[in-house]
């Protein structure tokens, strides 16, 4: 099996979602690999691994993060997306199974952008030239192709709204939730412009985990 870490994106002043963040990850995933946080300058006593990159660019701290993992493939995700059920391992494992040199990243949202069927099971071919190749999405990305993607210096909405042209191939989820993070909930949820939703309020209590927010 080729080798795979997982890459959680962070920020000092998000610190509280830690906590529950890896408790919900290692409840519903159970067996998955070496876990990476990066954040400015604070410690995550929760992850396999802290990278400390002190920059207010978001880009330079996720491109330099990505140049301190040495696995050729990584699993992006964020601080707030808290998993509500169990991840679907086995479709991880068959996206790994699928990466070479010609595929920059598998999607794990629902298609919704222009694609075209492949002959990947549960996976569509995204179209080139249009915005969200560049997903912040749960995702499972060829590290140097997601590095050559990080080169401008951009917050992380700008980056989704770059309109991508790349001769790898990006595929998105036609299947079931392989990561559910909210999706049947609320479009509105995990943390909405620094404010955690009422949803995610709501769940997390649900969990018995209990957020300072």
């Amino acid at each position: 099996m080729k080798e795979l870490s997982i890459l959680v994106l962070s920020c000092d002043k998000y610190k509280a979602c830690w906590q529950h963040f890896f408790t919900l990850l290692d409840k519903h995933y159970a067996n998955h690999n070496k876990t990476y946080l990066a954040t400015e300058t604070l410690n995550c006593e929760y992850a396999d691994e802290t990278i400390n990159i002190n920059s207010n660019i978001w880009s330079e701290r996720f491109r330099q993060a990505l140049e301190h993992i040495d696995t050729e493939y990584v699993l992006i995700l964020l601080d707030d997306f808290f998993i509500r059920n169990t991840v679907d391992d086995k479709r991880i494992e068959y996206c790994l199974s699928q990466m070479n040199d010609d595929i920059a990243v598998f999607n794990f949202e629902k298609k919704y952008r222009q694609c075209d069927e492949s002959n990947l099971k549960g996976f569509n071919r995204q179209f080139n030239n249009q915005v969200y190749l560049n997903s912040c999405q749960p995702s499972l990305w060829s590290r140097k192709a997601l590095i050559d993607r990080l080169q401008a210096n951009q917050n992380a909405w700008e980056w989704e709204l770059t309109t991508v042209s790349d001769k790898r191939l990006c595929y998105i989820n036609t299947e079931d939730f392989i990561i559910d993070v909210g999706y049947n909930n609320t479009l509105n949820w995990g943390i909405s412009r620094g404010t955690l939703t009422d949803e995610c309020k709501d769940f997390l209590e649900s969990e018995g985990l209990d957020i300072q927010w």
